[in-house]
């Protein structure tokens, strides 16, 4: 069966199903989006960054199969009202960090389909007093032919090879995992990784992130809003209650000053259900958020509207993602396939 008779397959089923779903509408979570020439030139990374070109035929594509694309105020709205009887469904669309190229490459695609979207800040990012880890990570592995990485727990120091792609390759994936597996630690690691390194390139290119103005710029547009990311983007399952209050409190606090207005919406960095303690959900409604969401990938559904502080998103990756598989996934064909994993998705909000 060749990939392209698979991927009409999947299109035709994910038509076929849609009658069936279960779904009241979905959030969609994107990082990237830049000219192919400037992708990343790891995978791992890569899985970040969509081109404009792929953004634009992703929006294209699922209005052509009866989609809606709406602010997120919009959509927790019509999920409190009763279930419509309408063919189409509603989609948001949203980034994470507040990246550049969201106000240079893909504000532009939005504007000339009149859709709406929103931008988690990161305001240590935007601030340039926080440095985005996974691309310091990225600058040293491409800088030198060979890095030590430290020693952790009981993980012993070793030292790799970075002179072929795959090597590079095999190099990040080894720092990221022992960075994670650092845990409440992962400054330290972060520290010693750099140290143990001091030939080797560190500092994320400049230009990655938003300015202030260019924030401002974004959000002087009607189909744009901001939300809040933190201040340093840290796994909050290794922070205090406390250190965790500090975080949403100065991002939020930060974004009002710059942007003038009562910022309402916040995104759980990485999101997952390992990613966020819980009870984290509270401190966050009771710092003022109305709204927050995670990257766990699943429908909306009526009781969202109820608990909106653990919404799921879909991740988009970059463009090898197949969107018929994407498609897929916004009909509730797993679930369809599954009710035991449906069952399991619902219950998700019980994460946070």
């Amino acid at each position: 069966m060749t990939s392209s008779f698979k991927a009409v397959l999947r299109l035709w089923l994910a038509r076929l199903v849609r009658s069936v779903g279960r779904g009241r509408g979905a959030i969609l979570c994107l990082h990237r989006v830049l000219p192919e020439s400037e992708r990343s030139p790891l995978s791992l990374m890569r899985d970040m960054e969509a081109t404009p070109e792929y953004l634009r035929m992703l929006l294209n594509v699922l209005v052509s199969e009866g989609y809606c694309f709406v602010s997120l105020d919009e959509l927790i709205a019509d999920l409190s009202r009763p279930r419509r009887k309408l063919s189409s469904r509603l989609i948001t669309v949203t980034f994470d960090d507040g990246y550049r190229d969201n106000f240079l490459h893909a504000f532009p695609v939005f504007q000339e389909l009149k859709v709406p979207f929103l931008v988690y800040i990161t305001t240590g990012f935007i601030d340039r007093t926080v440095d985005p880890w996974w691309y310091c990570f990225q600058e040293l592995v491409t800088s030198v032919p060979s890095i030590k990485i430290p020693a952790m727990s009981n993980l012993p120091e070793i030292t790799v090879s970075a002179k072929t792609p795959c090597e590079r390759e095999s190099a990040f994936s080894e720092i990221c995992r022992r960075h994670t597996l650092s845990g409440s630690d992962c400054e330290n690691f972060r520290r010693s990784l750099r140290s143990a390194n001091e030939d080797a390139g560190w500092t994320a290119k400049p230009g990655l992130f938003l300015s202030w103005d260019e924030v401002r710029a974004l959000i002087s547009s009607p189909l744009v809003a901001v939300g809040a990311h933190t201040h340093s983007h840290p796994r909050l399952c290794n922070l205090s209650e406390e250190e965790i209050r500090d975080e949403l409190r100065l991002s939020r606090e930060r974004l009002e000053q710059e942007v003038g207005s009562p910022v309402r919406h916040f995104a759980y960095p990485h999101g997952g259900s390992k990613d966020v303690r819980t009870g984290t959900s509270v401190i966050c409604r009771s710092s003022g958020f109305e709204t927050a969401v995670t990257t766990i990938g699943r429908n909306l559904i009526t009781d969202d509207a109820r608990s909106p502080m653990a919404l799921p998103r879909f991740g988009v990756s970059g463009v090898d993602q197949d969107i018929s598989r994407l498609l897929l996934g916004l009909t509730d064909w797993e679930a369809f396939r599954s009710p035991q994993r449906h069952r399991r998705l619902r219950a998700s909000t019980q994460f946070f």
